[in-house]
C-alpha cells in the first residue's frame, strides 16, 4: 500500500477491528467484500483491503500484496499478516489446500461426477460444474426463449428441445 495514512484515519481503523488476544484472529467489523475481505473507506480516494492497512500499520508504506498466515479474510491481526506477491499467494494457497473449493460460485457442491476439467488452449487446466453449464444457457435473457426466433440450440429445456424437433430445417 503505497498510500500515507493519517493518525486519524489509523485511528479510526483499528476502532472498526475486534481485537482479542495477540495470537488470535482480530475480526474486521464493517464492510465486507463479496469474497469475504474487509474494506476500509480512504475517502475520496475509495476503498482499499483492511487487511492491507492493518499491513501498512506493521511495516509502514509496501509495494506488493498483504498474505494472510492464518486464512481468513477479515482478519486483521498484524501478527497474521506478511508482504507477498501473487506468485506466493497462489504457491500458498495450493499447499494449504484453499485453492480447491468444494463448491461452485453459484453453491453447488462439487463431485468428480458434476465437475469436468478441460485443457484450455494456453495450456491450463479448468474445472467447471455441470449444473452451472445445464442452467447457462436457460440463464440468458431471451423473451422469446423457445420459439423459433429465439431457441437457444445447446439448451435441453422443454421449451427449447421442442423447438429444436419442430423448426428443424428440412
Amino acid at each position: 500500500m503505497k498510500t500515507e495514512l493519517t493518525e486519524k484515519q489509523v485511528e479510526r481503523f483499528w476502532g472498526y477491528v475486534l481485537k482479542g488476544k495477540p495470537n488470535e484472529c482480530w475480526p474486521w467489523n464493517r464492510s465486507i467484500t463479496p469474497k469475504g475481505y474487509g474494506k476500509f473507506s480512504l475517502w475520496p480516494k475509495g476503498w482499499v483491503g483492511a487487511h492491507r492497512v492493518a499491513l501498512f500499520t506493521k511495516i509502514g508504506p509496501y509495494d506488493g500484496w498483504a498474505l494472510h498466515s492464518c486464512d481468513n479474510p477479515i482478519c486483521c491481526n498484524p501478527k497474521h499478516l506478511y508482504l507477498g506477491d501473487h506468485q506466493r499467494n497462489m504457491s500458498d494457497a495450493r499447499t494449504r489446500g484453499t485453492m480447491l473449493r468444494d463448491h461452485c460460485r453459484r453453491g453447488h457442491i462439487r463431485t468428480p461426477e458434476n465437475t469436468y476439467t478441460y485443457l484450455a488452449a494456453d495450456g491450463r487446466t479448468y474445472r467447471r460444474c455441470r449444473d452451472c453449464e445445464a442452467e447457462r444457457p436457460r440463464s440468458r435473457n431471451v423473451k422469446t426463449h423457445g420459439t423459433r426466433s429465439g431457441y437457444v440450440g445447446g439448451c435441453r429445456c422443454p421449451d427449447c428441445t421442442e423447438a429444436n424437433r419442430v423448426y428443424r430445417p428440412l
